[in-house]
């Protein structure tokens, strides 16, 4: 029998790639591009891995991380101000509007963290309360390579998926020591300074033992020594915060097609309502977590009213 998957979403990852490729949409005064964008990616993964059920995870602005270290992504943009204030516009009204308002309920912000610490955490979980699933990590964050114990990884740049097979073949290395390799090298993306000299490679003839003495050198120092210390606790996942990270996943979600098309409509995404029976079948025909679609339909009619025959009507729209 075939394990359903369960994509886990680094959903500001998604949001960035949208924003890059076609982030200048905009109908009348309201710009859309980022959630079009955004909505055109989940149904490419439920097409390639065959399901309807995400989990979305969210940066906060907070992070807990500045506080041991203030210059953890003290990077300066690349967008202007208005295309910052357009992106944080529409990444807001998709986290708190347009994706729980088509029928998700698993999307989690927790203030303090970043998405990858809220990836790891659920990810950790979902292993424990469905090992007959296969958890898929979306995102093209090297950081997360940890997590392969876990799950796997698909990178919605390149479209590869990443397992610890992998990780081993190409890098030599068990996921549960990549957050050393970070610790070492640091992250240029997250601004974390590693030890001079030291790229990934490097770290990973260390921590393997394939060295010469001009390696051991650049790591048997009291300096890199401080180094390796203060920034383990940055790049390992999930962060050890001073709050918990808190996630009440809800397995039991159903997702019903005019709930897609009233948001689709009212967002103008036309291309997306002319072939609405790709988003029906892909979204809410099937691949339901213990209950048919059948099933499912019935009780929508039961809460919303609805006849039979108006549902019909609604989803050949």
């Amino acid at each position: 029998m075939n394990k359903q998957n369960i994509m886990v979403i680094d959903a500001k990852n998604i949001c960035y790639i949208a924003f890059h490729s076609v982030g200048d949409l905009a109908d009348r005064d309201l710009e859309t591009g980022v959630i079009f964008g955004f909505f055109l990616h989940l149904l490419k993964l439920a097409k390639k891995f065959q399901t309807n059920k995400f989990i979305f995870c969210w940066d906060s602005r907070r992070s807990f991380r500045k506080i041991i270290y203030p210059g953890y992504k003290d990077r300066k943009s690349t967008m202007t101000d208005e295309e910052k204030a357009s992106f944080i516009r529409q990444e807001k009204l998709l986290r708190k509007k347009v994706i729980p308002g088509v029928g998700f309920k698993n999307t989690f912000l927790c203030s303090g963290y970043e998405a990858d610490d809220l990836i790891a955490k659920v990810t950790m979980d979902l292993e424990k309360i469905l090992p007959d699933h296969n958890v898929i990590i979306v995102s093209s964050d090297h950081d997360l390579f940890q997590l392969l114990n876990y799950a796997k990884i698909y990178n919605p740049r390149s479209k590869k998926q990443i397992t610890k097979n992998w990780l081993k073949r190409e890098w030599n290395i068990a996921p549960d020591q990549w957050a050393s390799v970070k610790a070492y090298a640091g992250c240029t993306s997250d601004k974390v300074e590693g030890i001079s000299g030291v790229a990934e490679k490097t770290a990973v003839k260390y921590i393997t033992g394939a060295t010469t003495n001009n390696i051991l050198a650049k790591f048997n120092n009291i300096q890199a020594k401080k180094i390796y210390k203060r920034n383990l606790p940055l790049v390992k996942l999930p962060f050890d915060g001073p709050t918990p990270i808190k996630m009440q996943l809800d397995l039991e979600e159903s997702l019903h097609p005019k709930d897609f098309i009233d948001w689709f409509d009212e967002l103008s995404f036309y291309s997306f309502l002319a072939k609405f029976e790709e988003w029906r079948t892909n979204f809410t025909s099937h691949y339901q977590i213990g209950r048919t679609a059948q099933e499912i339909d019935k009780e929508y009619l039961k809460n919303t009213g609805m006849t039979s025959r108006q549902f019909d009507k609604e989803n050949k729209r």
